[in-house]
């Protein structure tokens, strides 16, 4: 029997904001997918608790619609998101929460990674912060257990608490997650073959340390096969037939990435999926039983096509290296995207036109570009406060370039924002790559995705 009933909420902006894995931004253009944070909770709190969620940003809920729900259900708990992002109205609303209920309140998003305990104090409205969400922290709080909590911060009568424990799990098992309550038919994402898709993780964290992301600073730890397994299968069972697999880097050791591909192809479900990779972790015979695996599609974080860049902020791998995985990944029809990162400190006129010829010469069969972010935690924060490119207050960061919030050592933010455009345009609209996107697409559904975020795509550049 359900000891409380818990709500998950992914709570209401104005925007189409995209809080995920520590991570926030403003959907660049129309895709939402079922936040990771919410999904893997909806398991590990079933197994003690009833559990609703709503998604607010999913089903366009304005904000007096989303706190009447909240109000007339009488939660004993709400675990909500919140991201730097949209963090002044994330603030307002989880206030106007906590004036309308007495459940406790507990946080996640990267606005809070940095000092928990400050941000505690800050935030009177919050009665926790979880600082990793595939643990049983909340479930031990909730039951009263304050003294096995490993990654939480919390309040303790008038005190504030942070429990951190040594980082020592390298391996980590989820109960399945309740995909069947993430119904909204908001979800979308362009790189799926099918409107039925769902999110799904297969590891925790990431094992390298780029400067100016926040996953390297959250340790690692991975899923056995056969848990991972377990979830697909109760994926299937729910009529889903594509994940996209939101590791960070997807099965980084190359002899787990084989294991976890035989063990799908032996489940033979016959599902397709996404990932993210690095082109430094894949070779030829990985990709080629990836494929067998339901993978279509591949991201690899390209960044920037100067050296020396890569080498400052600890990519790890050559310009050559990026070159011949790309090649390999169109040898065995697997499609690219390349994800491109302008903005850091060092950037100029050149090394951005070089990454923008980069992209170009790869031909992926998608690029994205992102902005440079000095988000909480991360060696960039440090450099950008270091240099005054950005204030120590500043909060509304937002990676999709939506908004720029800093400039670099050579560039203007107005500069950079024509570097935007250039960037989009030169890219897709090129004739070879309208032909090549043409001939990719499989089915109606993909032709109709396509289209919509391709107009959503210039929409938001005009």
């Amino acid at each position: 029997m359900a000891e409380k009933r818990v709500l998950l909420l992914n709570p209401p902006n104005p925007r189409l904001c995209i809080r995920d894995y520590y991570h926030s931004k403003t959907s660049k253009t129309n895709y939402l997918f079922p936040p990771i944070e919410l999904v893997v909770l909806s398991g590990i709190l079933s197994t003690r608790h009833e559990v609703d969620v709503l998604d607010a940003i999913a089903d366009r809920m304005p904000d007096e619609k989303c706190l009447e729900k909240i109000a007339k259900k009488g939660y004993d708990a709400i675990v909500t998101l919140m991201g730097d992002v949209s963090f002044g109205h994330d603030v307002y609303f989880l206030q106007q929460v906590r004036a309308r209920t007495r459940a406790p309140l507990f946080a996640m998003g990267d606005c809070l990674l940095e000092t928990p305990e400050q941000r505690l104090r800050e935030l009177p409205f919050l009665d926790g912060i979880l600082l990793d969400f595939t643990n049983q922290d909340i479930v031990r709080f909730l039951g009263g257990d304050r003294d096995q909590l490993h990654c939480m911060a919390y309040r303790d009568g008038e005190k504030t608490v942070e429990s951190i424990a040594p980082w020592g799990e390298k391996e980590f098992e989820i109960p399945v997650p309740r995909h069947e309550l993430f119904t909204s038919r908001s979800y979308r994402f362009p790189l799926v073959r099918n409107p039925r898709f769902t999110t799904m993780l297969t590891d925790y964290g990431c094992r390298f340390k780029c400067t100016f992301c926040v996953s390297g600073t959250l340790g690692h730890k991975q899923r056995p096969a056969g848990n991972v397994i377990q979830e697909m299968k109760h994926v299937y069972s729910l009529g889903i037939r594509e994940i996209f697999f939101e590791d960070n880097t997807f099965r980084s050791n190359k002899l787990d990435n084989r294991k976890l591909c035989e063990a799908m192809i032996e489940a033979d479900l016959g599902m397709g999926w996404v990932c993210f990779s690095r082109v430094d972790v894949v070779d030829e015979t990985t990709l080629a039983l990836m494929k067998r695996a339901g993978c279509h599609t591949i991201i690899f974080g390209v960044e920037s096509a100067a050296p020396e860049i890569l080498k400052r902020y600890r990519k790890g791998y050559t310009l050559e290296k990026v070159r011949t995985t790309f090649q390999l990944c169109r040898k065995l029809g697997i499609r690219t995207v390349g994800t491109f990162l302008f903005g850091l400190p060092e950037d100029t006129w050149e090394t951005c036109r070089k990454t923008i010829n980069l992209a170009v010469e790869l031909d992926c069969d998608y690029a994205s570009f992102n902005m440079a972010v000095p988000r909480a935690h991360t060696g960039l924060r440090e450099i950008a406060l270091q240099e005054g490119l950005v204030s120590a207050d500043l909060r509304n960061m937002d990676q999709s370039g939506a908004e720029i919030c800093m400039p670099t050592r050579h560039l203007t933010i107005e500069q950079l924002k024509r570097i935007k455009r250039n960037f989009v345009t030169r890219f897709y609209l090129r004739p070879s790559y309208f032909l090549k996107r043409l001939r990719g697409i499989g089915n109606f559904y993909e032709l109709r995705e396509n289209l919509s975020e391709a107009l959503a795509l210039f929409r938001g550049i005009l």
